[in-house]
């Protein structure tokens, strides 16, 4: 009873920090005063919600796909459209600019509908697949459509943690919000090799798109059809609970400094994990590498993330062990980029391959994770929100790490992502030492009260 005491007394105290928003954002009076329900619904996981989940998958997987179309053939690219490298590598960069001018307004999108926000991603996608496959060697309408992509790219990175809340049950949110994040690490890993064998020459471009555009066609209809909004019953306590109202949440997020430590460092290490992905045939070519060797290394790194991320997801069963994972993921990715570094200078095959893959499950590997661990440092705050304003972060840093690595030179610009990635670890080491894990928190403390009338009359 001690224990459950100081866990009230604690979550009772955070509780009035927020009192001034939480009287707003409570709207019917099945809601409750952010922890408990004197009469809690009943709580169900249907089964449709995997259904739900892998329609969503596929989207996400289509858009990474087009993010990475032209990274691992820029050569081909550039004798097919007539442009300079640094032209063919905004095709990429152009999907982080954009993200960050429209991840602000889908905040307000997502968390006012999540079902309208996906069918509206899922429309972009579709038009911008078919124009990429109209526009034939045009390079301006090739980079508009890069733009109309690059605009359903927010509701895919963003809704994660959000469909995992709204469908599946405590045990199973990190394991759900590590699919959906993993689905779109899937559409970069086979965008790094399809592009090297469907392209073997540069007058087989259409042949590529026309093909992303098939399947980008079947994704549209399977998401209209298999997309649903929310359950008939709730799956867990806190999916019924109210957020707070949304810009008091967003305004919150940015006093919490476990929160910008997480931010910051996610920013770093993704971002360069993005400059890895979108730089890999210019850091390879340097040093001799075919296009179907650059492809295969591509896909290496973000194999490996994958089967990192699931695996983290699936053992990492408990959010109290977040903080320490991170740890280790940051510091084994610098270990990775020197690997790479090293790797490229003396042109090691096998010491390419191995720090390829270790710079994969730890610079793409830690990101589902980060997420959930989001949720856990920011719970009541809506999830749409720290999730935007993590891949914001990312998408700044990948923005950052890959026009200065350019710009300091592919042979030397490795060593630019080493450096950043040191200063992710420090700060997550000095700052970042454990989670608030604040829901994981309120769903234990509602299952002991139910059982418990000493806590019950405690809190109430």
């Amino acid at each position: 009873n001690a224990e459950y005491m100081g866990g009230i007394t604690k979550m009772l105290h955070a509780r009035s920090s927020f009192s001034s928003y939480a009287s707003t954002s409570f709207a019917d009076e099945t809601s409750v005063p952010f922890l408990f329900l004197q009469e809690p619904p009943k709580y169900k996981a249907y089964f449709r919600r995997w259904i739900v989940l892998g329609s969503f998958c596929f989207l996400t997987f289509f858009s990474s796909l087009h993010w990475f179309a032209f990274a691992p053939i820029s050569r081909k690219a550039m004798i097919y459209f007539n442009a300079s490298s640094n032209e063919i590598n905004w095709l990429s960069l152009l999907f982080m600019l954009v993200n960050i001018f429209v991840m602000i307004p889908f905040i307000w999108f997502i968390n006012k509908s999540p079902y309208w926000s996906v069918h509206f991603a899922n429309g972009c996608i579709l038009v911008g697949a078919w124009m990429r496959y109209a526009a034939a060697d045009n390079y301006i309408i090739i980079l508009a459509s890069s733009a109309v992509l690059a605009v359903a790219t927010p509701a895919c990175l963003n809704m994660p943690p959000v469909l995992s809340d709204l469908w599946f049950p405590p045990p199973e949110r990190a394991l759900a919000t590590s699919i959906a994040n993993l689905a779109s690490f899937a559409g970069w890993a086979l965008g790094f090799l399809l592009p090297s064998l469907i392209v073997t020459t540069a007058d087989e471009f259409p042949r590529l798109m026309w093909w992303y555009a098939v399947g980008s066609s079947a994704t549209a209809i399977l998401v209209l059809f298999c997309f649903q909004s929310a359950p008939p019953s709730p799956p867990s306590f806190t999916a019924t609970l109210s957020r707070f109202a949304f810009w008091d949440g967003v305004r919150h997020l940015f006093s919490n400094y476990k929160f910008i430590v997480l931010v910051i460092s996610f920013g770093i290490s993704l971002g360069n994990g993005n400059a890895l992905c979108t730089l890999f045939d210019e850091f390879a070519e340097a040093y001799g590498y075919s296009e179907l060797e650059i492809g295969l290394i591509g896909m290496l790194i973000v194999f490996c993330g994958i089967i990192s991320g699931s695996l983290l997801a699936f053992y990492l069963k408990s959010p109290f062990y977040y903080a320490t994972a991170l740890k280790v993921l940051f510091f084994l990715g610098v270990l990775s980029l020197v690997g790479f570094t090293m790797a490229s200078e003396q042109q090691s095959s096998w010491l390419l391959i191995a720090s390829s893959a270790l710079a994969g499950s730890c610079l793409i590997g830690f990101a589902p994770i980060t997420f959930d661990a989001a949720v856990e440092d920011t719970f009541p705050i809506p999830e749409v929100a720290s999730a935007t304003i993590l891949n914001v972060s990312q998408q700044l840093g990948g923005i950052a790490m890959t026009e200065l690595a350019e710009w300091i030179g592919v042979k030397h610009g490795s060593w630019v992502l080493v450096g950043f990635q040191i200063i992710a670890v420090l700060l997550t080491v000095t700052f970042y030492t454990r989670s608030n894990l604040q829901r994981t928190l309120a769903e234990n403390l509602h299952n002991r009260s139910s059982s418990n009338p000493e806590i019950r009359d405690y809190v109430s």
